[in-house]
């Protein structure tokens, strides 16, 4: 709903007031969160004699960060593709990115209702890489409304990852570190979108829309790489 609200929001009112409705969006997830019950109840257990750099001491950690960095930067150079493709054809991005996020909020559910025998670093390297062939897959389109399908099938792996990564960086993590560990995650996957989409908007300046998908498949293989070359050591 974020990607179609925005571009509701900026085409009615102003591009500027999809910031603010950002913000206030923002505002009220995190106050919703600080003011539950269990955000107020919550109390860490002591676990002695901390490290400066918390949970990165734990090499495993450290892979799966690396791979939500190829991740992201894949994500981020694919949002902007998508908006550049889009505006090259007269078309808008919004429901472009809409049906992506349709296609994810699909493949989480069936990811939640059924029990899955695989243990989850297994797991992170079979949706790795069928995200990875996911963003070749996106080449083959030749209209918005190929790319809309593709994007809307393609997109029923990004919760599932998401949701993986999480669960393994929390069995991963030194035992007092898992907050922290998660925190690593958001930046990591802010620092990765950013640099993603930085990326994708130089290449659409200098070359056209399409080359900038060619950075989701570099990011994405990099993700593969990180977490499929030396599995043994997400553990």
């Amino acid at each position: 709903m974020g990607p179609l609200l925005s571009a509701t929001i900026a085409a009615s009112i102003d591009p500027r007031a999809t910031l603010v409705a950002m913000a206030l969006f923002s505002a009220i997830g995190v106050t919703w969160f600080a003011t539950s019950q269990q955000g107020r109840t919550w109390r860490s257990a002591h676990v002695g004699e901390r490290h400066l750099l918390g949970p990165l001491t734990a090499s495993p950690v450290r892979r799966v960060l690396a791979a939500i960095l190829g991740l992201a930067f894949a994500w981020g150079a694919l949002e902007l593709a998508i908006a550049a493709y889009a505006d090259s054809t007269d078309h808008s991005a919004g429901p472009l990115l809409a049906v992506w996020a349709f296609g994810s909020v699909i493949g989480g559910l069936i990811f939640a209702l059924r029990r899955w025998s695989q243990p989850p670093q297994r797991m992170l390297g079979v949706l790795l890489l069928l995200n990875f062939v996911g963003f070749f897959v996106l080449l083959l389109a030749q209209s918005p409304w190929q790319l809309a399908v593709l994007l809307a099938v393609t997109g029923v792996v990004n919760a599932p990852v998401i949701a993986t990564l999480y669960v393994l960086i929390e069995s991963l993590a030194p035992r007092g570190t898992v907050t922290e560990a998660f925190t690593w995650v958001s930046t990591t996957f802010t620092l990765g979108i950013g640099a993603g989409a930085a990326s994708a908007g130089i290449i659409y300046d200098v070359l056209e829309p399409r080359a900038a998908f060619w950075l989701a498949v570099l990011g994405g293989g990099g993700a593969v790489l990180a977490v499929v070359v030396r599995h043994r050591g997400l553990h």
